[in-house]
């Protein structure tokens, strides 16, 4: 990220947000509320949506394509859904 914000790449990131690494919530282990906050420091503008639904997403998602052709620059997309509880192996049997 920062690399792409020293040269002004035009790159897209999507960062998504199941707010679990595992079987840890986020709220546990990271810093910030959102982790698409954290390329703010790299001065790179960031967007948090609800990835539950899918016609925001892809509305935002076209919206900032469009911006980035004429603005050229890094942007990233925080998109936050919810972790299915039977989607780790972490359980006892």
């Amino acid at each position: 990220m920062n690399f792409a914000s020293i040269w002004k790449l035009p790159v897209f990131f999507a960062c998504e947000n199941n707010q679990y690494a595992e079987a840890t919530p986020s709220w546990y282990a990271v810093s910030v509320e959102d982790i698409a906050d954290r390329p703010a420091s790299y001065n790179i503008p960031g967007f948090i949506f609800d990835g539950m639904d899918v016609f925001q997403v892809y509305e935002a998602q076209k919206k900032l394509l469009l911006e980035q052709e004429k603005d050229l620059g890094p942007n990233i997309i925080g998109i936050k859904n919810l972790q299915i509880p039977w989607s780790f192996s972490c359980r006892s049997n």
